[in-house]
């Protein structure tokens, strides 16, 4: 992530969020069943979705970042949609998680009172 000025996230077991200024995520609540083809893709529109709504309030954003050592909005976006990700995979149990559930999840992890 240094080298390159981007932020680098590596989907596994235990997804990685690194960013340029060494401020580094980690999720694992993810289910083995994100390893299922189209999942990738699905996490790669709740990034640009996360992204948009940085873009378009980013005052608002900013402060959901400041529990982060950097102030990096592209590296808080994609730990939040990495955390998104893995929450809507284990709402359809122990089974498979077809990209179809899986995006439809998505809606019901961010409705979701915690």
């Amino acid at each position: 992530a240094e080298a390159t000025g981007a932020v680098v996230v590596l989907k596994g077991a235990t997804t990685l969020v690194a960013s340029p200024d060494g401020t580094l995520f980690s999720q694992a609540d993810g289910s083995p069943w994100l390893a299922t083809a189209g999942s990738g893709d699905t996490l790669a529109g709740i990034m640009g979705a996360a992204l948009a709504g940085s873009a378009e309030d980013p005052d608002a954003f900013a402060a959901a970042g400041d529990w982060a050592r950097g102030d990096d909005r592209r590296a808080v976006a994609a730990a939040l949609a990495v955390a998104v990700h893995g929450y809507a995979s284990r709402l359809e149990g122990l089974g498979p998680v077809p990209p179809t559930a899986l995006s439809a999840n998505v809606r019901t992890v961010l409705r979701r009172d915690r």
